[in-house]
């Protein structure tokens, strides 16, 4: 991608990625709009597949320590509340988990030994973390780093003030091409007061962007499905929602765009709940190689992708990312965290792949 059309997608891409999008907000209504807009405009068809979806939003949260009081953030679906207990690494039953940098398996061992709540941390930074659903159950709440030598070994009361909501959100459908479906996914929606950048508003983007220049020459011999999905930070729950109506049959491959947008390209061929399809990696590294274009494979073990509930049936996936992970879920994944050169080189990169994938 270059001249014109990287200009074009520089300016569209500043009007998505300054939205907060969490589900419910204004934000996330207008950047529905936008991309709605954008869909019509590359002359194909689209489809709509609105749902509903219940939770505990945010709302404020503190921690209370001797006569002090650490702010605090909430990740999504953290139950209103007050939790008292000793906050510790060496945590079990009824204490306060002391985790840095919690992940979904981070999380289960918490979980494991009946902790009352978890307090987590960038140790690297210091920028709260504003986490997904983590589909626990347990409250979690983010401090700063320099706070956490105020909250460990020592007696702590977490407060939360959360709301229960219901919210609409929406995924959008469209497709190029004839054959056994392979599925490029993106996410839309982001968590409380962050931005999502290049996790992952940049793959919305740059789906559009694909889908238009295949609509100009592709047919087959894949039918080429694109899924930008909805509340991806609630469970991927958009993603099952799309699955319950659509099924997945004569489906081939799913290609995850999650996290494209940073430096570092890299392919994830294993996140925390196994491993992705061997065959499309394959595939895609013989791309690479034939193309020239530098990149990793890496493992993620606490990452849960969207691409999970396609790979739970049977389908053989593929991650495309970059090791920017340290950024996510936190105010510094905006706009000027994108690499755009990076994000350039995934778009030609995944057009030819997915021109000459029956060839390969």
């Amino acid at each position: 991608m270059k001249g014109e059309q990287a200009n074009l997608f520089k300016d569209l891409a500043y009007k998505l990625l300054t939205e907060n999008r969490l589900l419910g907000t204004e934000g996330h209504k207008r950047a529905l709009r936008i991309i709605d807009s954008l869909l019509a405009y590359t002359g194909g068809r689209h489809t709509k597949e609105p749902f509903e979806a219940k939770g505990w939003f945010p709302t404020k949260a503190w921690i209370e320590v001797e006569d002090k009081r650490v702010p605090a953030v909430l990740f999504l679906g953290s139950p209103q509340g007050e939790y008292e207990g000793y906050a510790t690494r060496n945590y079990f039953k009824d204490h306060i988990a002391l985790i840095e940098n919690v992940d979904y398996i981070k999380l289960s061992h918490a979980l494991s030994k009946e902790v009352k709540a978890v307090i987590t941390y960038r140790p690297f930074s210091e920028s709260y973390i504003y986490g997904p659903l983590m589909e626990s159950g347990l409250p979690v709440v983010s401090v700063r780093r320099e706070d956490v030598e105020l909250l460990e070994d020592r007696r702590v009361k977490i407060v939360i003030k959360s709301e229960q909501k219901n919210v609409r959100g929406c995924n959008f459908v469209f497709e190029v091409g004839r054959g056994p479906v392979v599925y490029i996914i993106a996410c839309m929606d982001t968590t409380a007061e962050t931005y999502g950048a290049v996790f992952n508003g940049i793959s919305v983007l740059l789906a559009i962007f694909l889908y238009q220049e295949l609509l100009k020459s592709y047919e087959r011999p894949y039918r080429l499905r694109f899924l930008l999905a909805d509340a991806c930070e609630f469970g991927n729950l958009g993603v099952s929602h799309h699955i319950s109506l659509k099924g997945l049959k004569h489906v081939s491959y799913c290609i995850n765009l999650e996290g494209v947008g940073g430096f570092n390209p890299s392919v994830i061929y294993r996140d925390r709940e196994g491993y992705n399809g061997e065959k499309i990696n394959e595939l895609f590294l013989k791309h690479v190689e034939d193309v020239g274009f530098k990149i990793s494979f890496l493992p993620a073990s606490g990452l849960k992708p969207t691409h999970i509930p396609f790979r739970n049936k049977g389908v053989e996936c593929l991650h495309l990312s970059s090791d920017a992970s340290l950024i996510r879920h936190t105010i510094q994944d905006n706009y000027d965290a994108v690499s755009f050169e990076h994000t350039f080189m995934w778009y030609d990169v995944i057009l030819s792949f997915l021109r000459r994938l029956h060839r390969l």
